[in-house]
């Protein structure tokens, strides 16, 4: 019997020592009696600091903030409280009656297990549903989007058709592309469309203008932040835009205003692909493609010191230079027929150009590219009444710019396509430019098309020189 009784005993050892949540035992009147070593690695307190003491004196001398103890001998059952002890942990303690004969409590048992780590893994699920969801929206949105993008690349130029063939190759790639061009000549529709032909189109594009984050908040957003990081941190910490873009592809627009201390740290994404959010001290994996554009020459800020030399060479891997509209302009009628249609289908009025506002559309240098020639269509379909948009319709700049054209062929040939037209007076420019200047790089300047375009145009329309 005593031989049953001591291996009995042993076990019940066995499993009080080694039982990986705290157990803490205090006898009917709130005495501590034992202490098991899960909650002395859970407490930071030794056994010797808290046996023999009643519960009385452990909340005055400080050892403890709350007890549940008081509560279990008060209630006669069993009670549970959330407790924060010095290590900073959150502990979930149980405390459950254990009752003699009589009636009485005889003992108290605690079991007291760490929730901190459960927190964390809730607030990372949490953390995850939240990327998912964004995942989800993106993913439909681009969906709705795929269908329509690949019309939006207009471009019957050499030009633009060689754009279009570096595109569709480096897309089924994993390779850093750098878009370069001026402002509104459609850098953003290309690297979508880079996006959406690659392996990762099913996953998210997260677009980033890197010109319009102040300064002070870019490293949160870019890199996130763990709870607590600072004043004004939400609580549960935050994603920033490259774990968004996991498995996908973040864009960095406006590139060349990056501030300097920035820049180091993309440096070190592009080489070792891991990001570190603020207030953590654990780098975190990313598997995502970088695009980048600029309307900057960064070659020219690198001299200036504005932009790190080895971040330029980094992002300008696959550099693709989309050209100004002003350089190919055989691409302004799809253009402008592509946009009228557009916003045609979306009000319910149909509007033609007369050859007079083609003309002049032609001849315009416009300066905002694409973006502007979008938005001078759509502002012609909304305010004018009648179905041919004449060409005191148009804008100002647009009328005078360079004088009100000449019709000549272009207006006295009956039953001239758009086109055909276009190209007349293109062709007819072109002579008189290049009859006033002794040089084809001249003619250009007047013109407002670089040297290379303007031999192009020659080759195309079949004009001789000298």
């Amino acid at each position: 019997m005593n031989g049953s009784m001591d291996e009995l005993q042993r076990e019940l050892d066995a499993i009080f020592a080694n039982s990986f949540d705290g157990l803490w035992i205090f006898d009917g009147n709130g005495v501590s009696l034992r202490v098991n070593p899960a909650y002395e690695r859970l407490s930071g307190f030794r056994a010797a600091e808290l046996i023999g003491k009643p519960v009385e004196q452990l909340l005055s001398e400080g050892l403890l903030g709350r007890s549940v103890v008081p509560e279990v001998i008060q209630t006669r059952s069993r009670a549970t409280i959330i407790n924060h002890n010095r290590n900073g942990k959150r502990l979930l303690v149980t405390g459950t009656p254990v009752f003699d004969e009589s009636g009485s409590i005889w003992r108290i048992v605690c079991n007291i297990r760490d929730i901190s780590e459960l927190d964390e893994l809730y607030q990372d699920l949490e953390r995850k549903t939240q990327l998912v969801s964004h995942y989800a929206a993106e993913l439909t949105r681009y969906r709705e989007k795929e269908t329509t993008l690949e019309k939006q690349i207009i471009g019957r130029s050499a030009a633009m058709s060689r754009v279009i063939e570096v595109t569709t190759r480096v897309a089924m790639t994993d390779s850093t592309v750098l878009i370069l061009g001026e402002s509104g000549v459609g850098k953003e529709v290309l690297a979508e469309l880079i996006h959406h032909r690659s392996m990762r189109g099913k996953h998210a594009l997260i677009k980033v203008n890197c010109s319009a984050i102040p300064e002070t908040l870019m490293e949160a957003e870019f890199f996130g932040y763990e709870r607590g990081a600072f004043t004004g941190a939400l609580p549960g910490g935050k994603a920033g835009l490259f774990e968004m873009a996991d498995k996908g592809t973040i864009f960095l627009d406006e590139i060349g205003d990056l501030p300097l201390s920035l820049q180091a740290k993309l440096l070190r994404i592009l080489q070792d692909y891991e990001v570190q959010r603020i207030g953590s001290t654990r780098p975190r994996r990313v598997n995502v493609r970088v695009l980048a554009a600029t309307n900057q020459g960064l070659d020219e800020l690198v001299q200036q010191g504005r932009f790190r030399a080895d971040l330029f060479y980094r992002l300008n891997v696959i550099p693709i230079q989309i050209p100004a509209l002003r350089e190919r302009p055989e691409d302004i009628p799809p253009l402008i027929g592509h946009f009228l249609t557009l916003f045609e289908q979306r009000m319910g009025r149909e509007r033609v150009l007369t050859p007079e506002a083609a003309e002049a559309c032609l001849a315009y240098s416009w300066p905002g590219n694409i973006r502007e020639l979008r938005n001078v269509m759509e502002r012609l379909v909304v305010l004018t009444t009648e179905r041919e948009v004449a060409l005191r319709e148009l804008p100002r700049e647009i009328r005078e710019f360079g004088g009100t054209p000449d019709p000549g062929v272009v207006v006295s040939r009956p039953n001239a396509t758009l086109r055909e037209g276009l190209e007349a007076y293109e062709g007819a420019q072109i002579r008189k430019a290049l009859k006033e200047h002794r040089s084809i790089r001249a003619a250009a300047r007047e013109l407002g098309i670089s040297h290379q375009a303007l031999l192009r145009r020659l080759k195309q329309l079949n004009i001789a020189v000298g």
